[in-house]
């Protein structure tokens, strides 16, 4: 192949994707979110009802005719997109992973411990922790996160 054809393959296959990425979701599309994250997928139509295979991996809100994907936990699922007349508008794959490469994970004789570092390393609550080590983490999240509600009622 000659190098102007390999450049035009290869601008072609760019373009494509580049259109894949932007475009509406096609059915039999998949779409990859990390846990803990979001992402904005647009379709063709108005969505007017979403169901989720199984919203332990995945959560989805239509906001203004956009659908934003919630990753809850790692694992996979699939979402369909209806419009007002039940018409399949998409339906696409949803594969949540762990997020980012600042992740860590020790394990100590088969128990599971999990960090970020961005640039410190802190504990953070991943499913798969070792259960006792999960339950100290979450009463510790609980609770920060119940004094931040009760600060901002005392401050209305």
């Amino acid at each position: 192949m000659s190098g102007l054809a390999r450049a035009i393959v290869g601008f072609t296959f760019t373009a494509g994707l580049v259109l894949l990425s932007t475009g509406p979701l096609l059915a039999g599309a998949s779409i990859t979110v990390g846990a803990d994250h979001a992402r904005v997928v647009s379709v063709a139509g108005t969505p007017s009802a979403v169901v989720v295979g199984n919203p332990m991996f995945a959560d989805v809100s239509v906001q203004q005719g956009v659908i934003i994907v919630h990753g809850r936990n790692f694992g996979a699922t699939n979402v369909i997109v209806l419009d007002i007349d039940g018409n399949q508008l998409a339906a696409f794959d949803v594969n949540v992973t762990s997020t980012g490469d600042r992740n860590i994970s020790v394990f100590k004789a088969g128990r599971a411990f999990s960090s970020v570092c961005a640039p410190l390393c802190q504990y953070t609550l991943q499913t798969g922790e070792d259960q006792e080590w999960f339950k100290i983490l979450n009463e510790q999240h609980t609770g920060k996160a119940g004094q931040s509600a009760g600060a901002l009622k005392l401050g209305d």
